[in-house]
């Protein structure tokens, strides 16, 4: 379910006036939505890295091909030691 923020916290102020009618330490419960939320976060992160192995597996995609692709397209300086004279030469001039 989706909530505004408004009803979040509204239900947060009756937990914790519950909480306090019963007893009970509300932080206890704050940390246990925390874990909660968490958990979610890591079961989703875990869910969406297992997608896109399979997405790029079924794609036939390798690490191999992304690495050959950025060295190719990435230009190699060719530096020689007479290049580097001339180069600072024109740059003095």
């Amino acid at each position: 379910m989706t909530y505004t923020q408004t009803e979040r916290t509204e239900i947060k102020r009756n937990a914790k006036k519950v909480a306090n009618l019963l007893g009970e330490n509300f932080s206890d419960i704050e940390k246990e939505a925390q874990d909660m939320q968490t958990d979610h976060f890591k079961e989703y992160a875990d869910d969406g890295q297992k997608r896109l192995v399979d997405a790029l597996q079924k794609n036939n995609f390798s690490l191999a091909q992304l690495k050959g692709t950025k060295e190719d397209t990435r230009p190699e300086p060719l530096l020689t030691e007479g290049s580097n004279k001339e180069e600072n030469n024109n740059a003095s001039h």
